[in-house]
């Protein structure tokens, strides 16, 4: 009776490559998930669906609205870190189409003052 081992061998190079893939399919479904989430909104409020074309002004002004609207589908808060996901997933988006505005940098825009101050906000409804 042959035996089989319970567990696979594999090389060092074989665990970098399937961190690798699993790394890549989380960020590419975030991203997906962060555009769809966006859309959605911007749908929701009558916008165009092109964000990647919109200026930075406009972006930003979107985006600062959207950071304090978003809830889940079951109309919940997101969680802060749920939030952040988002944001560093729609500057991956945005950074992919070729558009300038970083979200990611803490720059002082409607954007950035929206994402300062909504954790002082949860923290005061808790």
């Amino acid at each position: 009776m042959k035996t089989t081992k319970r567990f696979e061998a594999i090389s060092d190079e074989q665990l970098k490559q399937r961190q690798h893939n699993l790394e890549n399919k989380n960020t590419t479904d975030n991203e997906k998930k962060a555009e769809r989430l966006f859309k959605q909104y911007l749908a929701e409020i009558g916008e165009d669906l092109n964000f990647c074309e919109f200026s930075e002004e406009k972006l930003d002004k979107h985006l600062a609205m959207f950071w304090f609207a978003a809830r889940t589908k079951n109309g919940q808060k997101y969680k802060i870190r749920s939030l952040e996901t988002t944001r560093y997933s729609l500057n991956r988006v945005l950074k992919r189409y070729g558009h300038k505005f970083d979200i990611s940098k803490k720059e002082c825009t409607a954007f950035t003052a929206s994402i300062k101050a909504k954790p002082m906000k949860m923290q005061r409804l808790n």
